[in-house]
């Protein structure tokens, strides 16, 4: 970041399954500069969205599962604002 003057954010991945569906899904189990919660309002009712995880099913469209060896995906045009101190705990119950 320092040689580039560019901040990026970086979500971490892996398979999830669940017992009510076949196959697998792609959740965040970590990030770095990004919120992992993206917080909305619409007809004045407030919409917590979890952005970490709907990033991380983005790139699980061209990460693949299993064998496909394409370890990272850098995902464009989604805004954000930088955050160096959010975890993924903040997308936890």
């Amino acid at each position: 970041m320092e040689a580039l003057q560019v901040q990026i954010a970086v979500v971490i991945t892996d398979s999830d399954g669940r017992v009510d569906k076949k196959g697998a899904n792609q959740v965040a189990v970590g990030l770095y500069g990004i919120d992992g919660l993206r917080k909305t309002q619409h007809d004045g009712k407030k919409y917590i969205e979890t952005l970490c995880d709907m990033l991380a099913s983005t790139a699980g469209l061209v990460m693949g599962q299993r064998g496909v060896n394409i370890p990272v995906v850098r995902i464009r045009g989604v805004e954000y604002g930088f955050h160096e101190s959010a975890t993924i705990e903040d997308a936890i119950n």
